[in-house]
């Protein structure tokens, strides 16, 4: 996708954002049992100038510069996590309850004069080809749900809109594997009894939030980081 087509915040702002990060993926499944990964993420940057906007208490801060982390439900917010100073706005499941509350938190962030400098949305995914309890860098959603291809729209593109099929997003971490990702308000798995299987998607690993919050990320012009540790599949 050109950068015409969708102009996103650029990739280098985010690259030189953060110095010797350090972020641990709680990775849970639908038994008992928690598998926690723990993942350390170091990136050394010079001159990184402070943001300019205020800090929002709920963000947290790295180099000067404010991160809001978006999470889909408590159940993904693990107690490794929560030692941590991440402090997750939770925005539920499925893209529309994804898009109206992050909408809700950016509009009183905004009205606050606290917009973030970046956004991190952090959870699980599902995957047929990714290794399980395993944490990928998210470099691109799609939204799997839309096809309007029977009135001539390309299939993922929302009708009379500018936005395209897909969302190219930052890659921060160079030493983390990326994916591609496609989300949609339906569960997927190999006998495709919501309709669609793990062989029907083209993206490497699914959900149910990531292209609403890179809507809502465009919209305001602040990068994207999405990390995924992968749950099912």
């Amino acid at each position: 996708r050109s950068a015409a087509s969708n102009p996103s915040p650029s990739t280098s702002k985010a690259v030189n954002a953060f110095s010797a990060t350090s972020f641990v993926i709680v990775s849970s499944t639908q038994t008992d049992a928690m598998s926690r990964t723990r993942f350390k993420i170091r990136r050394a940057t010079r001159g990184v100038p402070r943001a300019r906007r205020p800090s929002s208490r709920a963000a947290s801060s790295v180099n000067g510069q404010t991160i809001l982390t978006l999470i889909a439900a408590q159940a993904e917010y693990g107690t490794a996590m929560q030692q941590l100073s991440i402090n997750p706005e939770f925005i539920g499941i499925g893209p529309i309850e994804a898009a109206f509350n992050m909408t809700r938190i950016m509009l009183e962030k905004q009205n606050s004069s606290t917009l973030p400098d970046f956004i991190f949305s952090i959870g699980t995914a599902g995957s047929s080809i990714l290794n399980q309890a395993e944490l990928y860098q998210i470099n691109s959603v799609t939204y799997r749900d839309m096809d309007a291809s029977a009135f001539g729209f390309p299939k993922g593109t929302t009708p009379f809109t500018n936005y395209p099929a897909k969302f190219d997003l930052p890659v921060l971490f160079p030493d983390i594997p990326t994916a591609s990702l496609a989300t949609g308000a339906s569960v997927i798995d190999q006998q495709g009894t919501s309709g669609q299987k793990f062989s029907d998607i083209e993206a490497d690993c699914v959900d149910m939030e990531s292209y609403a919050i890179a809507r809502v990320a465009h919209y305001f012009n602040i990068p994207l980081i999405g990390l995924r540790g992968i749950s099912d599949g």
